[in-house]
């Protein structure tokens, strides 16, 4: 049932001798299910004669209310989701009137103090058995899966960022948190998340060890960035998911400190500039590669962008008709056409000169065949660069171009400030103007551009 909320600032509250309470008629559809008041109102002293804080503790009331009322609609069935909903709403019930939700027996066990104050707040008889039955902690934490703990954590806590993400993003988010939950399903057996414990974060952190640093030398390890992505799904999605439900703050997390160094990691090596002008811009070099294949391959070179920066760039984010023609990596926000970028740095404004400009000159409107395909672009691309000798070694890949990109402005003697805004890094203070014009960024690409035959593209 959804529950409509009126624009009236003060709905809900009635006040009685300077005191504001919170009055509200039960909806017809339940009133039947509810058996809290025989009138058919809910009244509960807000205990303040502040009209801001009244309106405080009427919101938390209010969206218990709505939340205690939408399980008692639940179908058969929905046990599961009912249960959830009524603990979210003892939750807000003892938040409304002071307290973090306690179960009884983490109140029996705690501070007697808190016993007491928990005891004295509800003394007064017209304290409904909702109110009580949520300061007193009688409402059991529901014992939910790891898959409904991400079901809550992907569409509540972290809905208005994935929402950013295009659909290739999102996709790519949540396959990473479900191969996370089910590589640690596999070590600990399908145990509820409130019942995972620090044995068992150890046990999937020693499983992982086993994987980063296998025992067997025929065993591929994975890397130690793999692991740690593992590790940080499944503490990140612990955390968020009982600080969301509230009244866990001191729950301590099963996987915290648990990680591996990327000290050592391999690195992708950079193209050298005897290699990009002699092997991969020579004539015939790309001619076996599709034609947007090529030409985001090419583009690279100049730009420095990433694979996924050109894949998806924008008709409306290719400028070609100005003294100086430039392409804008840039956040998109449009429905249809969403596009979340890596870090907020990444939002820049890069010339196009040389051979990147030619290939852009080609596709105006950009690439929709690789369109939030970017795992297929690389992988593709890749596989014609290993099978056409273009790759000086197994760690290179068409990444490299970015590295190499690096390598030549730092060789040309460009500022440190300047090649991070080209590059889309972090500076590592405040950042003062734009550090440079367009036109003065296109005379530093111009400077170190490759000269190439037009036929290549």
């Amino acid at each position: 049932m959804r529950l409509c909320r009126v624009a009236d600032p003060d709905r809900y509250l009635m006040p009685r001798s300077g005191i504001y309470y919170y009055w509200r008629r039960i909806p017809s559809p339940v009133a039947r299910l509810d058996f809290r008041s025989r009138s058919g109102l809910v009244r509960i002293s807000l205990k303040t004669d502040d009209l801001c804080m009244a309106r405080r503790k009427r919101d938390v009331l209010e969206a218990a209310d709505n939340d205690y009322w939408s399980a008692l609609l639940v179908e058969e069935g929905g046990e599961g989701e009912a249960a959830l909903r009524q603990h979210r709403a003892a939750v807000r019930r003892a938040e409304a009137l002071g307290f973090a939700y306690r179960t009884s027996a983490e109140i029996a066990s705690g501070p007697f103090e808190d016993l007491v104050r928990r005891v004295l707040a509800i003394l007064p008889e017209a304290t409904p058995p909702a109110v009580e039955a949520a300061v007193l902690g009688r409402e059991d934490r529901p014992e939910a899966s790891w898959d409904d703990a991400l079901e809550v954590y992907k569409t509540e806590i972290v809905w208005s960022e994935l929402a950013k993400k295009s659909p290739g993003q999102l996709k790519r988010w949540e396959t990473t948190q479900r191969r996370a939950i089910a590589n640690l399903m596999q070590v600990i057996g399908d145990k509820p998340v409130t019942e995972t414990t620090r044995e068992d974060g150890r046990a999937f952190y020693k499983n992982m060890l086993d994987r980063v640093a296998p025992k067997d030398p025929s065993q591929k390890p994975v890397s130690a960035s793999t692991g740690n992505k593992q590790l940080c799904a499944v503490r990140r999605l612990y955390s968020a998911y009982f600080e969301h439900l509230g009244g866990d703050h001191g729950r301590s997390n099963p996987f915290s400190g648990f990680g591996f160094s990327e000290s050592k990691l391999r690195t992708r090596d950079s193209f050298t500039c005897d290699w990009i002008r002699d092997r991969i811009l020579a004539p015939g070099a790309l001619a076996g590669m599709n034609d947007e294949l090529r030409a985001i391959t090419l583009a690279q070179v100049e730009t420095g962008c990433r694979p996924g920066e050109l894949c998806n760039i924008a008709p409306e984010d290719i400028h070609l008709d100005g003294d100086v023609p430039y392409i804008h990596i840039r956040a998109r926000t449009t429905p249809g056409d969403k596009r979340q970028l890596k870090t907020k740095q990444s939002d820049r404004e890069i010339p196009l000169v040389g051979v990147s400009l030619e290939a852009i000159r080609r596709h105006p409107r950009g690439f929709p065949r690789y369109k939030d395909k970017e795992s297929t672009y690389s992988a593709a691309a890749n596989k014609y660069f290993a099978k056409n000798g273009l790759k000086p070694s197994r760690a290179h890949t068409v990444y490299s171009f970015r590295h190499s990109f690096d390598d030549r402005l730092l060789e040309s003697g460009v500022d440190l400030e300047v090649r991070a805004v080209l590059m889309g890094h972090k500076i590592e203070r405040p950042r003062y103007g734009k550090k440079g014009s367009l036109a003065f960024r296109e005379r530093i690409l111009s400077r170190m551009a490759f000269d190439f035959d037009p036929a290549i593209v």
